[in-house]
């Protein structure tokens, strides 16, 4: 959960596979990514975290193992993917 400048909170919901935004000022919940909704290359798998960042959302998308950078002055939200891996204990 992380809030942008204009005071809207993100949410990742890991179960449905989407990135919600609340209007606290509106007290409306719209899906932003994920879900049919948005950009269509990106389809989110538990996406576990959301911060909001010069303009930008970033995305941690844990089941596809990769951070995603979504913009917010586009719509629909479009974005750019990156992977992440750990390396764990390899000798």
């Amino acid at each position: 959960v992380c809030t942008d400048d204009k005071e809207n909170v993100y949410i990742a919901d890991d179960v449905n596979g989407a990135i919600r935004k609340y209007d606290p000022k509106t007290k409306q919940l719209e899906t932003i990514l994920g879900r049919g909704v948005g950009d269509p290359a990106i389809r989110l798998s538990h996406p576990h975290g959301v911060c909001f960042h010069n303009g930008d959302l970033i995305v941690l998308d844990s089941g596809n193992h990769r951070i995603i950078r979504v913009s917010l002055r586009s719509t629909p939200a479009t974005g750019g993917i990156g992977r992440f891996a750990c390396s764990g204990d390899h000798a």
